[in-house]
């Protein structure tokens, strides 16, 4: 299958994992109901080729391929048509409404975002194991590191941090 540069997009993704985008189309199919006989029920049925869009995890110390300066991986010829279809079936979800998922025409498009969007999280991302001074004591610099609701316990540190 031959694809001209107008039916394919670049999608930029920031979930370490990447995703699987995929149209669907609703087909009417009948269950059986309690007591005898059938009824109508809508269902999803795949349509349209499976896409892989890459994740930005990668090993330790090394950078995964395609990586933009804001943190997305960028997933280049993916059929315009299902990328189409998959953002207007989740559209409501966190992943497109939250910015981890960009899709554009135009590759410096989705690079441009990308670096504008360079301070959003997805909470998937590595564990800060650093620390900073707030309020005069030591805290974790990454805010989902567990801490104590009771201010008279100090975070745990070395002695070499005292």
């Amino acid at each position: 299958m031959t694809t001209t540069s107008s039916s394919v997009v670049t999608v930029g993704c920031k979930l370490p994992a990447g995703i699987y985008m995929q149209g669907y189309k609703m087909e009417t199919t009948q269950e059986p109901v309690s007591g005898g006989g059938f009824r109508d029920v809508p269902i999803a049925v795949p349509h349209g080729p499976r896409v892989k869009i890459n994740g930005n995890a990668a090993p330790q110390g090394s950078v995964p391929h395609g990586l933009t300066d804001g943190g997305y991986v960028l997933t280049h010829n993916v059929p315009k048509e299902t990328a189409d279809a998959w953002m207007a079936a989740n559209k409501d979800s966190d992943m497109v409404r939250n910015k981890l998922i960009i899709v554009n025409e135009k590759p410096e498009s989705v690079a441009a975002q990308s670096r504008n969007n360079h301070s959003v999280l997805s909470g998937l991302e590595r564990l800060n194991v650093g620390s900073k001074s707030e309020q005069g004591r030591t805290v974790p610099a990454d805010p989902r590191w567990p801490r104590s609701n009771n201010a008279n316990v100090s975070a745990i540190a070395t002695a070499d941090e005292k």
